[in-house]
Order: C-alpha cells, then sequence, then structure tokens
C-alpha cells in the first residue's frame, strides 16, 4: 500500500477467540454489526511558575478495551462471560400454554410432553384465573364446574438441551482474541489488517434485548491484559497489491574485502513515515558487479574477492525498479 494512499475501512471485524490452554477456538463470528477496540494512555502534568504553566507531561498505564456485537443470538458470548461451558444434561424445561380441551367431566389430558415426576399442571382457566393442579401421568382434573371448556396448561418436563449454568462464584478467563478488518482504496480491497491481543478477558457483564421490531443480538466487551509486556499486535496482510516502496537501501554503502573473503548483502525497503524498514528476501532483488574481475556478486547477494580492484554493486528491487548502489574495493593498499 502506498503511504500517500486514500484508505477506508468499510466492515466491522469477523473475529474468533481462541482458548490457549486447550488449543480450540471456543467462539467464531462473521456476522458483527459492531466492533470497536479503545486504547487509553494515563498522563500526569507538571505545572508551575507564573501563571501555572504545563512544564512538562509523562505517560503511563496504557489500557486497552473491546466491544463485539454479534448480529445473531450467540449462545457462547454467554458462556464465555459466565465462565461456563455449555453442557449438554438431561433437566426439567417447561412448555408454555398447551392447549386443552376438558371433556364433560372437567377432565384433561397433555399431549406436547409427557409431565416430568411430580410435576404440576399450571392452568388458566377461560376468565385467565391461574389453577394449579396435579397430574396422573399426563392427565389432570379440573371437575365438573370447567367441563367442556379450553384451558391452556404449562408443566415441566424432561429433556436433553443445552444448559449454561449462571453462578455466583465463577467468571471469565482471558483468551487469545482475533479481529479481521479489510481495507480499501479507489481501486478496491487492497489490505486485510488483522488485530491479535494474546490475552483478552471478557467483563462478565452481558445483557439479552428483547424487542419486538428487532432480532435479539450478543454482545461482548472485556479488557486487554498484558502479556509477557505485549497488549497485541496489529498485523496487515497486502490483498492485491503489493506494497509501495520509496527506496531501498543496502546495510553497507561501501565495504573492503581481502583475499578470501566475502560479505552477504541485507537489503531493506524503506517506506517513510512511521513504517519501519522492511528487510527484502535477496530473490526478490537483482545483483549485478561493474567489475567482474575485482568481486562478484551471486544471486543470493553474497559479494566475493576476486582481484585486486574497486567495483560497484547494482542492487536492483524487481517489483519497484528502486535501485542502490554499494561500493567495493578489494585488497588495495
Amino acid at each position: 500500500m502506498g503511504v500517500n494512499q486514500d484508505q477506508f475501512i468499510t466492515t466491522v471485524a469477523n473475529c474468533f477467540l481462541r482458548d490457549t490452554t486447550l488449543d480450540a477456538i471456543v467462539m467464531k463470528s462473521k456476522t458483527l454489526v459492531n466492533s470497536s477496540i479503545a486504547f487509553n494512555v494515563e498522563e500526569t502534568e507538571i505545572r508551575g511558575g507564573e501563571f501555572h504553566k504545563l512544564l512538562f507531561t509523562y505517560n503511563y498505564g496504557r489500557t486497552g478495551e473491546i466491544t463485539l456485537e454479534d448480529a445473531r443470538y450467540e449462545p457462547a458470548l454467554v458462556a464465555l462471560n459466565c465462565g461456563k461451558t455449555i453442557e449438554s444434561k438431561l433437566t426439567n424445561v417447561y412448555v408454555f400454554e398447551e392447549e386443552v380441551t376438558l371433556d364433560a367431566s372437567g377432565d384433561g389430558s397433555v399431549t406436547e410432553q409427557t409431565p416430568a415426576s411430580g410435576a404440576k399442571a399450571y392452568v388458566q382457566t377461560s376468565d385467565k384465573s391461574m389453577v394449579t393442579k396435579s397430574f396422573t401421568g399426563s392427565d389432570f382434573s379440573m371437575g365438573a364446574t370447567y367441563a367442556n371448556q379450553i384451558v391452556y396448561v404449562t408443566y415441566q418436563y424432561e429433556d436433553t438441551v443445552d444448559v449454561i449454568e449462571i453462578d455466583s462464584d465463577s467468571f471469565p478467563k482471558s483468551y487469545e482474541l482475533i479481529l479481521e478488518v479489510k481495507v480499501f482504496d479507489k481501486d478496491g480491497e487492497k489490505e486485510k489488517i488483522q488485530w491479535i491481543f494474546p490475552a483478552f478477558k471478557p467483563s462478565g457483564n452481558f445483557e439479552m434485548p428483547l424487542a419486538s421490531d428487532s432480532p435479539s443480538t450478543s454482545s461482548l466487551t472485556g479488557k486487554i491484559l498484558d502479556s509477557n509486556g505485549v497488549y497485541g499486535y496489529k498485523k496487515t496482510i497486502p490483498v492485491s497489491s503489493s506494497i509501495s516502496y520509496t527506496a531501498i537501501a543496502s546495510d553497507v554503502a561501501e565495504i573492503e574485502l581481502d583475499s578470501g573473503e566475502d560479505y552477504a548483502l541485507t537489503v531493506y525497503g524503506l517506506r517513510g513515515g512511521v513504517y519501519a524498514p522492511v528487510i527484502f528476501n535477496n530473490s526478490d532483488l537483482d545483483f549485478e558487479s561493474s567489475a567482474v574481475g575485482v568481486a562478484t556478486v551471486d544471486v543470493s547477494g553474497v559479494i566475493s574477492y576476486v582481484g585486486d580492484g574497486m567495483t560497484y554493486i547494482t542492487i536492483t528491487h524487481t517489483d519497484s525498479g528502486l535501485i542502490d548502489i554499494v561500493e567495493v574495493t578489494c585488497n588495495i593498499a
């Protein structure tokens, strides 16, 4: 990506969480509708003198926070916030308001599920009152007063379902979090940016908004923890074009070689601004000696003494055509 080229991030991130202890991905999302990364640095001001002028500032205590909002209802986010796994087990759950038509004696039976042992029938009658009755198998009796009425029965039954236990003493653990966004310019997609945080700890706070006019989403917020002195990494991956360089530079401008000596060149790509130099793979470069009777250079950038004299090694970056020259002096007193 050229250093002066306009760039735009037009999508939210895709992401996944990896449990580094189990080496397993525990949550992955491609449907985020909102995500953000925020870092804050504490600052102290030193003031003094006339008018209490600002003399100096120093920084300390960088902290980072991340917010993710998934367009889907995502049970994994609830489990992560509770510090729990999702268990599949046999447990009691409810049938809500099964419609039952009572017979001439006021007796009825539920058919959607078999009531759990000891379960009660919570019956809503036609006048909206609630009556609690006992089951005999799937049968219950309301008495002749309710003969031939339609009632609605809520009751418990047993089933094997996914369960997340929300208790008072379990809290989230930390995970590796990877976020990926796409970067575009006027010609289309140019790069992918991956944010990698080795230690992301969910806050444990969650809510489940329920609204009639929109689907429920799942959210996850948390802090970025220090991991061996590092909070995280931002890695840029070229997609449709190679990185543009403003110049190339060898690690030396001049070298001297004695008989039998050689030297392996290291060549850097310069991008300007705050970009650090890039070390090229020498297979991306062409090397040429102006006087092979003095020194030769192979395809790997190794310069070898041949005879006394001076030569110039021309280095060319094959993609950009950028050039650097190294002066080589061989065994001249």
